[in-house]
């Protein structure tokens, strides 16, 4: 996504436009030509074509555009990894040392010696000395993309950086096929987002997303998740989002509004994403809790029209029991959720509780509520198979 600096909007009284590019000849032109240099460096060092590109760049009259471009562009491409230098320059440090003891008459005759000692060639060690840099990287391979396909990651990168100062997301979903919608709340969960869901009319679905301006700690980690699911969101084919958002360089919330109709590319691969940890954990889960399987959450209905994506669900053979994790920014829907609790919702649902939320002094006391002891258990990141068994257990005794 695009950072500050290239962030491009306008605000007009309460309203903020992101500065979408259209599809120009000019704007075409360049983002071609940044494809056809990059396509023509594969097997060539990042600083190389970096410079290579600045002739690109100051050929434009659109300066900010172009070097936003390349970042979505270089954001894509695979840099394969440059070979380490740590060992190669502890060698280096020592026989330096060791020869000043008895120094050289010039600077240039103590970098021969040394390279000497190391049975290397003066040249080879100066490169080799700082071979793991990032602008030594070798480019590997660049997306297939066209300049139309470039312009609009683009504009879906501006928009994502934008949302990196949101305080809030209200979004309607009017797909009303349940496979899409399932979908995208499971993205939301995935990514520890903070939100309330509701039904709408005609089948579709209301989202009230909590932003990073929202939350008390780790902003700048919960914004990255927030712009990481407009693309899964994108994928749907009819939505509208408005989004209260404070702007770079400004003090004001002002409203975005964003939908289908911008043409912002989707990313099935981000709609589906399973965190690796997650992933690794729900592998291995069989294995440490008998009888018990993963399996897909349905979501749970409460009156009022509100709705509950669980985060997990397991089975073992006697229909699924729904979990749903309450991490350290989910204070408010942790203090909700235990009401429904208490009002006797939810009957078939365990939570788990992040110990992180001690660390808030407003939720200390809520951490004592029976109803975690009862009804769910304490986790740390994620769930341990103990801590869950035993709140199982206790489901399946209820």
């Amino acid at each position: 996504m695009l950072t500050r600096q290239l962030l491009r909007f306008q605000v007009d009284g309460d309203v903020l436009k992101p500065r979408l590019l259209k599809t120009t000849p000019a704007v075409l032109a360049l983002a071609e030509q940044l494809l056809e240099h990059w396509r023509a460096g594969v097997g060539r060092m990042r600083g190389e074509l970096e410079d290579g590109e600045s002739a690109i760049l100051h050929g434009s009259r659109q300066m900010l555009v172009g070097r936003g471009l390349s970042k979505v562009l270089t954001d894509a491409c695979d840099f394969g990894d440059p070979a380490s230098a740590e060992a190669l320059r502890a060698r280096a440090l020592a026989a330096s040392f060791a020869r000043l003891a008895h120094p050289a008459a010039s600077s240039d005759a103590h970098r021969q010696a040394v390279a000497d000692d190391l049975a290397m060639p003066a040249e080879a060690l100066a490169d080799g000395l700082y071979a793991d840099l990032p602008d030594r990287a070798v480019l590997a391979s660049v997306p297939g993309w066209d300049g139309q396909s470039l312009i609009g990651r683009y504009n879906l990168a501006l928009c994502q950086g934008l949302l990196l100062g949101a305080e809030e997301l209200r979004v309607q979903i009017r797909d009303r096929e349940r496979g899409i919608q399932r979908r995208l709340l499971r993205a939301l969960s995935r990514r520890r987002l903070v939100a309330e869901v509701a039904s709408a009319d005609g089948g579709g679905l209301y989202l009230t997303v909590g932003g990073p301006a929202s939350v008390l700690d780790q902003r700048s980690a919960y914004g990255m998740q927030l712009a990481l699911w407009l693309p899964a969101l994108a994928c749907a084919r009819a939505w509208t989002c408005t989004a209260l958002v404070v702007p770079p360089r400004g003090a004001v919330p002002a409203r975005m509004e964003l939908d289908a109709s911008l043409g912002l590319p989707g990313d099935l691969a981000l709609l589906d994403w399973v965190p690796p940890e997650l992933a690794e954990w729900l592998r291995q889960l069989p294995t440490k809790l008998a009888g018990w399987q993963p399996v897909d959450p349905e979501p749970l209905l409460v009156p009022g029209g509100a709705v509950v994506l669980p985060d997990l669900a397991l089975d073992d053979g006697r229909g699924a029991v729904s979990i749903e994790l309450f991490h350290r920014w989910h204070l408010r829907q942790l203090t909700q959720r235990l009401q429904q609790l208490r009002d006797g919702h939810l009957a078939g649902l365990i939570i788990g509780v992040d110990r992180g939320l001690q660390r808030l002094a407003e939720a200390r006391s809520l951490l004592a509520d029976p109803l975690i002891a009862s009804r769910g258990f304490l986790f740390s990141d994620l769930p341990s198979a103990r801590a869950l068994g035993e709140a199982l257990a206790r489901q399946r005794g209820a």
